[in-house]
């Protein structure tokens, strides 16, 4: 199926979310949105590769990450604001009306006409190390929703307003949207070692300083990992032959390791208490370092 058609049917069924009043049809809706999500981002990325034209891919990498992250960074502050002031209704609408502009965007994109793309286990363009990179995003996928998950709760039981448990998560949103634009423009050799290094000590300064400072200087921390991740192993991915191979292993990645991550850092937190995972965060995030060194030298 052509890319953008597959855009425009997945974007169209969220226009179902504001009519929905049985919980019974919100959650099936809630399930085919998961199904949306998990085609339309593998979809995304490969027409990103398209549109590189086999050049300028990291660049073309970081400003996709940039549009993406500076969405999820403003949307919870938008629907915040209106819900706010009005119902859970009208943010739905606004969201339908949003979805709608950018169907036609989508509409108006001129796909370049190409070549079927190759069996995904063949050529000899296959970029070494994709066992490396997929390795990788698992631990993206794990450190991020344990963080997301996990920190505002924690930030709250030591303290920090909830409130401000909540601007300390977005500015991690914020430094992750900051680090694709420098990756896009600077960051690029050692990007993904530097990352894991990141994580290792943010994940550090959340155990060793529970407090408003410590999470804040955490948040910078883990927000630029994160971004740098992301971005060196999304470009590297994108060089298979099959674009859509590669960006297919990559989301399917990160999706094992958000389900890894809540679920093992939970129970870690249920045993022992809610600073010890992020202790065990930062110990995967060390045994992880050797793999991010010998991947980043595989570019």
């Amino acid at each position: 199926m052509e890319r953008k058609t597959l855009f425009a049917q997945i974007e169209s069924s969220s226009w179902a979310y504001f009519s929905s009043s049985d919980i019974f049809v919100f959650g099936v809706l809630r399930c085919l949105e998961g199904i949306a999500f998990s085609s339309i981002w593998p979809s995304a990325e490969a027409f990103v590769a398209d549109r590189s034209g086999g050049g300028g891919l990291d660049r073309q990498v970081g400003l996709y990450s940039v549009a993406w992250s500076a969405g999820y960074t403003a949307g919870p502050f938008l629907m915040g604001a209106v819900l706010s002031v009005s119902s859970l209704v009208h943010a739905f609408i606004l969201a339908s009306i949003l979805i709608l502009f950018g169907l036609l965007a989508i509409l108006t994109i001129r796909m370049p006409k190409g070549e079927p793309e190759p069996d995904p286990v063949e050529g000899d363009g296959r970029p070494r190390g994709v066992s490396g990179l997929a390795y990788i995003m698992i631990i993206w996928g794990f450190a991020m929703l344990t963080y997301y998950f996990l920190l505002p709760p924690y930030a709250v039981s030591v303290g920090v307003a909830a409130s401000v448990a909540g601007y300390i998560v977005g500015s991690a949103s914020g430094m992750r949207t900051l680090s694709f634009m420098l990756y896009g423009r600077f960051l690029r050799r050692n990007s993904v070692a530097l990352g894991m290094i990141l994580l290792l000590v943010s994940a550090l300064i959340g155990w060793a300083f529970p407090g408003l400072f410590g999470f804040f200087a955490m948040a910078i921390l883990f927000g630029s990992a994160l971004g740098l991740l992301y971005a060196y192993a999304l470009a590297r991915m994108l060089e298979l032959p099959s674009k859509g191979a590669g960006a297919g292993i990559f989301e399917a990645a990160i999706g094992f390791g958000q389900f890894l991550g809540p679920v093992t850092m939970g129970y870690v937190g249920f045993l022992f208490g809610s600073g010890s995972t992020f202790l065990a965060l930062s110990v995967v995030a060390a045994a992880s370092l050797p793999i991010a060194i010998r991947v980043g030298k595989n570019k």
